[in-house]
C-alpha cells in the first residue's frame, strides 16, 4: 500500500473517530443532564403532590384517590404510584391496585422507608417498560403511613435527548469532510519525498551509493534526507571493506575462544586477542603490527605459521613456551584466502594446567608404588623365611619379627596418612577452634622435638623471644635463605585449631631433622603476621629454619605435593610416608592461611606458616610469601 495512501486512511480515521467519541460523550452527558433535571422536577412534584395523597393512606375515599391520580398523570404525563407501610398498592394511575403486587421490595421504596427519599432506574414489570421513580415516604404523628411516588418513562427522557441527534450528525459528518481535506493536503506534503527516499533506498540495496535529492523535504523528512545520503557514502567505504574482512572474522568467530593471532599478507600481526597477549606476556597493541615473527618468539610457533603461510594446509602441535614463564599450548594454524593473498590464523590453547595434573597422577602413581613396594618386599622376604628357613638362633628370629612389625608400622602410617589427606581434600575437615598462643605451641613442639635432633646430633633452637640477629651465626652461610631482617615482635593469640596447628608445625620440624645432617641447628618460632615485614595481615607467622642441603627451584614449586621429596636419593635412609608437607599444606589452608618456602641448593630451607587471627577462606600455598 502505498505512503499517501495510508496517511489519507490515517488522517480519516483519526478525524472520524475524534468526531465519534466526541459525539459519544456529549450524548451520554446531554442524557445524565437530562435525566438528572427530570428526577429533580419529580423531586420538587412529589415533595407536593405527596400531602394531597396522604389521606388516601389514612382511609379517605380510594375512588376520589384514583380520581386525583388520573388528574395528575393525565397532566403532566407522571405515573403516580401511593403504597402502605407494609408494601400494599392503594392506587396506581396506570394499573389496577388489586392486580399489582407487593412494592415493598422495591429499590426507591426501601430507600426512601431509611432516608425519606429514594430514586431509582429500572425495568417496571408492571408497565413493562423502563422507569425513573423517585418516591418520598409519608409520615404522621403515630409513624410511618406509606410511600408516595411518582415515575415517569425513559424513552420519554430517550426522545428529548435524540431530538439533537440530527445536528450532532450533521456535525459528525462536516468533522470527516474536513479530515479527508486535510489528510489529502498533508499527505500529499510527506509522501513525496519520502517516495523519493524509498526509490533512494531501494537503488542503494541495489549497490548504488551515491548523493540524492529529495523535493518538497523539510523538517526531520529533510533531516533523514541528509542522513541517507551520509548512509549511503559510508555503506559503499563499508561494504568494500566488510567483502575483504567477512571471511577473516568469520574463521575467528568460528575458531576456539583461547589465544588468537591473525597474521596478514604482509607477514604482520593484524589481531591478537587478550588471551594470546596472557600466553605470550606482551599487550595486545605491542603485538599487533609486529612481524609475527618477532611476535611470537618461539621458533616452533613460527614454523607452523610459515608452513601454513607456504603450503595453504593446517598445522598443529604441541609447544612449550619459555617466556615469560614456562607453559604449554596446543597450537593450530589455520590458512585464511582473501582477495589479497593468503593469511594465517594461529589458534593457542593453554594445556599447562592439563599437563601438570597428568605430571602429578603420573607421579603419585609411581611414588605410592614406591613406598608401598619396599615394606611389602621386606615383609614378604621375612615372612618366608621364617616360613621355609626359620633361623635357630631366637634372637634372629626376634630381629625378623621386629623388622616385619616395623615395616608394617609404616604401611599403617602410609594408609592412615592417605586416609587423612583423602577426607581433607574431600572437604571433611572439621576444625576445633578455640585460642591459641602461638608461642605456647612453639615452646610445646621444641620441647617434643629436642630428644629426636639430640639423637642425631642437631641442636633444637626456641628463638621466639629473640632478636632477628640469627642465632645460627656460622651454621648458616650469610646471604642464606631466610635471614633475618628485623627484630621479631611477638605475636598475639589466634584463633585455631590447636592439634593442626601443633601437628603442621611438628611436621616441618621433623622434616627439617630428616633433611638436615648433623651437626646442624634447627631453629622454630613465632611472631607478629603484621609486624613480620612481608605484607601480611593480622596473625602469628610460624618459621621452621634448617641448615640442610636446601632445594631447587623446581623442587620448591612441587615440595608440598603428595609424596613428592626434594632429595630421592636420601628418600629411603629419612623414612616417613612422603605425605608431611601435603598435609600441611592442607590443615593451614583449612584456617585460611598460606605456606611457602625459602631455600637456596647448600643454604639451607625456612618453612614457613601464616594463620590469620580468626580463620577465612583458604588462601592456598605458594613458595614466596
Amino acid at each position: 500500500m502505498a505512503i499517501r495512501t495510508r496517511l489519507i486512511r490515517s488522517f480519516v480515521a483519526c478525524g472520524f473517530i475524534g468526531a465519534f467519541i466526541a459525539s459519544s460523550i456529549f450524548y451520554f452527558v446531554v442524557r445524565y443532564g437530562y435525566i438528572r433535571t427530570t428526577e429533580d422536577f419529580l423531586t420538587k412534584q412529589s415533595a407536593v403532590l405527596k400531602e394531597q395523597f396522604a389521606p388516601y393512606l389514612t382511609g379517605a375515599d380510594p375512588a376520589r384517590g384514583m380520581s386525583l391520580a388520573k388528574d395528575v398523570a393525565q397532566k403532566t404525563g407522571f405515573r403516580v404510584t401511593l403504597i402502605d407501610s407494609s408494601g400494599k398498592v392503594v392506587l396506581d394511575s396506570h394499573e389496577d391496585p388489586a392486580v399489582m403486587e407487593n412494592h415493598l421490595g422495591r429499590p426507591e421504596v426501601q430507600e426512601a422507608l431509611k432516608k425519606g427519599r429514594g430514586s431509582s432506574m429500572r425495568w417496571s414489570s408492571t408497565i413493562g417498560r423502563s422507569m425513573l421513580y423517585v418516591a418520598f415516604r409519608v409520615d404522621s404523628p403515630d409513624g410511618v403511613v406509606g410511600i408516595f411516588r411518582l415515575s415517569v418513562p425513559l424513552a420519554t427522557l430517550q426522545e428529548g435527548v435524540l431530538a439533537g441527534l440530527p445536528w450532532l450528525l450533521v456535525g459528525l459528518g462536516v468533522s470527516v469532510v474536513v479530515s479527508i481535506i486535510v489528510a489529502l493536503v498533508e499527505a500529499a506534503r510527506i509522501s513525496r519525498p519520502l517516495e523519493s527516499m524509498t526509490r533512494a533506498a531501494r537503488r542503494m540495496a541495489s549497490g548504488e551509493f551515491k548523493e540524492y535529492h529529495y523535493p518538497q523535504a523539510d523538517g526531520e523528512i529533510a533531516v533523514l534526507g541528509a542522513t541517507l545520503n551520509f548512509l549511503a557514502a559510508s555503506m559503499g567505504k563499508l561494504v568494500r571493506d566488510l567483502e575483504s574482512s567477512n571471511r577473516k572474522f568469520e574463521t575467528v568467530l568460528q575458531s576456539s575462544v583461547s589465544g588468537m593471532v591473525l597474521v596478514g599478507t604482509d607477514r604482520r600481526v593484524v589481531m591478537a586477542n587478550k588471551a594470546c597477549a596472557r600466553i605470550l606476556g606482551e599487550s595486545r597493541e605491542s603485538l599487533e603490527g609486529l612481524p609475527y615473527v618477532r611476535a611470537l618468539r618461539n621458533t616452533a610457533l613460527i614454523d607452523l605459521v610459515s608452513t601454513t603461510l607456504e603450503t595453504g594446509k593446517s598445522q598443529s602441535a604441541e609447544v612449550k613456551i619459555l617466556i615469560p614463564a614456562e607453559k604449554i599450548v596446543y597450537a593450530y594454524a589455520l590458512p585464511i584466502e582473501s582477495a589479497g593473498g593468503r593469511e594465517a590464523i594461529l589458534i593457542l590453547h593453554d594445556i599447562t594446567h592439563v599437563r601438570r595434573l597428568e605430571t602429578v597422577r603420573t607421579d603419585f602413581v609411581q611414588n605410592i608404588s614406591h613406598e608401598l613396594k619396599t615394606p611389602v618386599t621386606i615383609i614378604q622376604g621375612y615372612a618366608e623365611t621364617l616360613r621355609d628357613a626359620p633361623p635357630e638362633d631366637p634372637r634372629a628370629v626376634k630381629e625378623m619379627a621386629a623388622l616385619v612389625a616395623r615395616e608394617a608400622e609404616r604401611l599403617s602410617e602410609l594408609v592412615r596418612s592417605l586416609l587423612e589427606l583423602a577426607s581433607i581434600e574431600s572437604g571433611h575437615l572439621t576444625l576445633s577452634l578455640g585460642e591459641v598462643d602461638p608461642a605456647s605451641v612453639v615452646a610445646e613442639v621444641v620441647r617434643r622435638m629436642t630428644p629426636l635432633a639430640n639423637k642425631k646430633g642437631l641442636t633444637m633452637v626456641n628463638s621466639t623471644s629473640c632478636e632477628r640477629s640469627s642465632p645460627l651465626a656460622g651454621a648458616v652461610p650469610e646471604g642464606g635463605a631466610g635471614q633475618p631482617r628485623s627484630p621479631r615482635a611477638p605475636a598475639a593469640p589466634i584463633t585455631a585449631d590447636r592439634t593442626l596447628v601443633e601437628r603442621a608445625l611438628t611436621n616441618l620440624v621433623d622434616n627439617a631433622i630428616k633433611y638436615t645432617p648433623g651437626p646442624g641447628t634447627v631453629e622454630v618460632w613465632a611472631e607478629d603476621a603484621a609486624a613480620s615485614g612481608l605484607g601480611l595481615g593480622p596473625g602469628a607467622l610460624f618459621g621452621v629454619r634448617d641448615t640442610g642441603p636446601g632445594l631447587a627451584d623446581e623442587d620448591k614449586e612441587r615440595v608440598f605435593e603428595r609424596f613428592y621429596r626434594g632429595s630421592k636419593d636420601r628418600s629411603r635412609e629419612t623414612g616417613g610416608t612422603g605425605l608431611g608437607l601435603s598435609l600441611v599444606k592442607h590443615w593451614v589452608a583449612a584456617h585460611g592461611g598460606r605456606t611457602w618456602v625459602e631455600s637456596e641448593e647448600g643454604r639451607g630451607s625456612t618453612f614457613y606458616i601464616y594463620l590469620p587471627a580468626t580463620p577465612t577462606a583458604a588462601t592456598g600455598t605458594s613458595d614466596k610469601p
